[in-house]
């Protein structure tokens, strides 16, 4: 059984590192990329707590090297390298591209909350009075959303848009970032905040890009 933690450009070399089951971290040629797997011997490894740290840490140790690097999902695995190559090959152009996507980028992740400007429906002197006034605080929250998100994509490659915005959630997005611009992200990130101090706002990251590495090794066998 292969268990896959992401996928790198080739040619690679990884560090040593040590993965699920304390099985040593592989690097494999595979249908042009370098793919980091450890080898199991007939099931998955069971995907507890510490599972899933382990395959956090070592995919943010391969995302502390140079080569661009697509995380795959928690508890993808093949039956065999054949499987594995069949799928990865099916993918080729897709995960050669998203390669370059990343490449020298981080990400980090922008969610905004709003305070509750809902009025009881009460408040109201009828159906469609509450109706209209749900429609303009929507049409505002979305005008609200769109400024925002604008003010920070442009220092990103890319950006996704990771929940629909309901209730207290403005904006929740994740941006994939050029390594040397983290720190302008950060600023203007602070300008969003001083300049809506009705808003919260949390600015996590970088992280590897796990984000827009969608379709990497999305098909399991």
């Amino acid at each position: 059984m292969i268990y896959l933690y992401a996928i790198l450009a080739a040619p690679v070399s990884i560090p040593s590192l040590v993965g699920l089951d304390d099985a040593p971290v592989e690097a494999r040629s595979v249908a042009g990329t370098t793919v980091a797997m450890t080898e199991h011997a007939d099931v998955v490894p069971a995907l507890d707590r510490d599972a899933v740290l382990r395959h956090a840490r070592v995919v943010e140790q391969l995302a502390e090297g140079d080569a661009a690097v697509l995380p795959v999902r928690l508890g993808v695995a093949f039956a065999d390298e054949l499987a594995l190559q069949r799928a990865l090959r099916e993918q080729a152009g897709d995960l050669e591209a998203r390669l370059e996507l990343v490449r020298g980028c981080v990400e980090l992740g922008l969610r905004v909350l709003a305070p509750d400007g809902e009025r009881e429906r009460g408040a109201f002197a009828g159906g469609a009075e509450y109706m209209h006034a749900r429609l303009r605080e929507e049409s505002r929250r979305e005008r609200l959303a769109g400024e925002l998100h604008e003010c920070v994509a442009h220092v990103a490659r890319d950006s996704v848009q990771r929940a629909s915005r309901s209730g207290s959630v403005l904006l929740d997005a994740a941006y994939l970032v050029p390594g040397g611009a983290v720190a302008t992200f950060r600023e203007e990130v602070e300008r969003l905040e001083q300049s809506h101090p009705e808003l919260a706002v949390l600015c996590t990251g970088p992280w590897p890009a796990y984000s827009f590495a969608a379709s990497a090794g999305g098909a399991t066998s």
